[in-house]
């Protein structure tokens, strides 16, 4: 149940920030097209899932290094600025 209970979370947070990017209401499977449609919506989210997948990478292989994500939250957030 827990699992099932974290799962959801991400999901959820990954649709939240799919739909701050493209300033639309994403919330559910029946609204993803919203992604690709206009083309010009892909781009609008590239940020955003580019930067989630460099955290994800980073966190998996930081190991022991507590300054890792903490330092790529702060560099991506330069880097966008």
């Amino acid at each position: 149940v827990l699992c099932g209970y974290l799962a959801f979370i991400g999901f959820f947070c990954i649709e939240a920030g799919l739909g701050l990017c493209l300033g639309q209401a994403i919330n559910g499977p029946s609204t993803w097209h919203l992604l690709y449609t206009p083309k010009f919506n892909l781009v609008l989210a590239a940020p955003g899932l580019l930067g989630g997948a460099l955290l994800c990478i980073v966190s998996r292989r930081a190991g022991d290094n507590q300054a890792a994500l903490p330092t790529a939250i702060v560099g991506l957030l330069v880097i966008f600025y």
